[in-house]
This record gives structure tokens, sequence and C-alpha cells, in this order.
């Protein structure tokens, strides 16, 4: 098999996830060209940059590219590469990888989107939330497609000899909701004084948060480490938390309970099916800082053994390789081997 991996200008859980698929189709024995800007192509599969505007251009190119790979199918990644592949002559499978923005922009957002979803010939979605809010609009089956993460083989982390590690590992943006958790540390500090707070990842943002930790006096406490290695991350801290306001699915949080970790997270978005229903993950509305802090403290009392053992798992059974190869086959199978799929009638996940 032959698939044209076409990819959004993209950073963060996204690219990780959408390299974690071509990883495994390659080691599958399936043959993957990927396009798409520069800053999207992956290192491990050969690419062909994509000039993203206007439209007209990489559609274009993706034709030609077509034309001399001939592939089996194309795997559009988000709404930009999606309508990008509209003139290519290729089967479409298209996944979503987040929830529309709001407002006026949000609005226009929809609308190309339900083109692209009426021309492919199968929808995906990385969350269940995220696929059932596509299926209700484009009244298509959406299949969910599991998002795998890194297993990994050894979870020793630091000895904690002092207070406890919270971390945070995301794009410095609105969504995530950082300001949120640095309020909830403030508060959190009163209990637990020798406490600290990494968070790993860049963004528009990371000026202004900055400020806030030396206004709110946290400067000692709350440390900013850029980019950082996940594995290398995971190791330092003791609990995990994702305060966003907003999320697709959640990459990072899944793989800190794929480390033995407790887990935070907003009651937003597919955070709750990234993280599970056991014990090792406590959820809270999004936005609270009292909840927040109150949960940490919360979790940190639990027998912490016991949490990663349960935790990890259950993040084998859900995000293995295995399971996202299988899911990932039985998407262009139905791509490939079902015309277009009836109207009305949802998918449920394998």
């Amino acid at each position: 098999m032959k698939v044209l991996m076409v990819l959004r200008p993209m950073a963060g859980g996204m690219r990780t996830v959408t390299d974690q698929y071509m990883t495994l189709l390659v080691a599958a024995g399936v043959e993957v060209v990927a396009a798409g800007p520069r800053g999207s192509l992956p290192p491990n599969v050969p690419g062909q940059a994509l000039e993203m505007f206007p439209y007209g251009r990489s559609s274009r190119q993706l034709v030609e590219l077509a034309a001399s790979f001939r592939p089996d199918l194309l795997h559009a990644h988000g709404l930009q590469a999606g309508l990008a592949s509209l003139s290519c002559p290729v089967p479409i499978v298209y996944t979503l990888h987040g929830f529309a923005p709001s407002g006026p922009v949000g609005g226009l957002f929809r609308i190309l989107e339900a083109r692209v979803m009426r021309q492919a010939k199968a929808l995906s979605a990385t969350s269940a939330k995220l696929a059932a809010d596509a299926a209700q609009r484009s009244g298509r089956a959406v299949s969910t497609l599991p998002v795998a993460v890194s297993l990994p083989a050894n979870t020793q982390r630091r000895q904690q000899s002092a207070g406890p590690v919270l971390g945070i590992l995301a794009r410095l943006t609105a969504e995530k909701g950082l300001d949120v958790a640095l309020s909830a540390f403030a508060r959190f500090l009163r209990a637990e004084p020798d406490a600290r707070l990494l968070i790993g990842g860049d963004g528009p943002l990371a000026g202004a948060l900055s400020q806030l930790v030396v206004a709110s006096g946290l400067q000692d406490q709350v440390q900013f480490l850029g980019w950082v290695e996940p594995a290398t991350f995971y190791r330092q801290i003791d609990l995990y938390t994702q305060p966003s306001r907003q999320e697709g699915l959640g990459l990072a949080a899944r793989e800190a309970v794929a480390w033995g970790l407790p887990v935070v997270a907003s009651e937003v978005g597919g955070l709750p099916e990234a993280c599970g229903d056991g014990l090792w993950a406590r959820y809270v509305p999004p936005g609270d800082a009292t909840a927040l802090a109150t949960a940490w403290q919360e979790m940190l009392a639990l027998d912490q053994t016991q949490l990663a053992e349960a935790g990890r798992r259950w993040a084998h059974s859900v995000a293995g390789p295995d399971a996202v190869s299988q899911a990932l086959f039985a998407l262009y199978r139905l791509a490939l081997l079902e015309s277009p799929i009836e109207r009305g009638k949802q998918r449920l996940p394998a």
C-alpha cells in the first residue's frame, strides 16, 4: 500500500501524533510520502514541501506529487491539508485534530471543513468527543482514531527529596490555561511550601507568563524549560497537570499516564478520554484554580505506586502500537473498499 500523508502547519502534540502514525505505517510495510509545510515534515519518511497559501498552488503541487508517487489514498490532517487535497484524484481520508475556533473565524472554519468532509471517503478524529461533533455536523460516520504514545520500558523517576514537583508540557497559548495553573500553584504553596512547578514548551505567551510568575512572586518555585525531551521531563516530576480551557485530546497527559504519573486535568474536550477514568486521573472544571490546587493535594496523598501501575496498564491497553495500527488500516479499508459512507450512520470505533 502507498499512502500520501498531507500535513497542515503544526507543532506540539499534533506534530507528534502524525509522526507516530507515519512511523507505525512504515513499520508495517506501507510506503509513505509526506507533503506539507517545511516545519511539519517528519525526518523519518520522504517528504515534499508545499506552499500552503494560496491553496490553488498547494493543490497543484499535490496533484503533481500524486501523479509521480501514485498513492492508493491520501490522508489529510487538519483543515488546511484537507482543502489543499480536494483537487487530488485520489481517495481522501480526513482526520480532525481539534475543535473549530470560536467566533466568526470558527464559522468560516466550519463551512470550509464541511466541504472537505463531504468529499472525503472516510472521516476520523483523534478523540470520541471530536468524532461525535464532526458526525453531527457532517451527517457522516466518523471513526475515533487512537493516539499512540511512547510506552517506556523503564519508567523510573527521580527520588523525591524535598517538596513535590508538578509539571505541564504544552504550547504556551491561552487555551492551555497556564495562567490558571499559576494561580492554583500560588494556593498550593500554602500547603506545600517546598513544591516546584516545571513548565515545558514554548509559544506566544512565553513572555507574558514569565512576567506573571515574577508579579506573583513565584520565580523561585516555577521554572520554564522551553522545549524539552518528554522522557526527560516526565522523569523529573511527581504529578502531571493539564489545566486547558480547550483540548482536542491531550497527548502529553496520555503520555504522563503511560509513565505512571498521576494526572490532574480540566474536564474539557478529549482530556477525560486521553487520561481514562481510573484512580490515576482527576478532573476539575476548566478555569477553577481552587479546585485545581485541591485536586493536586488529594492526588499526591494517595498511594503513588498503586496509581502508577494501574495507569500504565490502562495506557498500554488503549494506546499501544498494535491498537493504533489496526485502527489506521481499518480506516484505510473503509476509504478504499466502501464507496461514500452512508449518511446518518455513525460507525463505532473498534
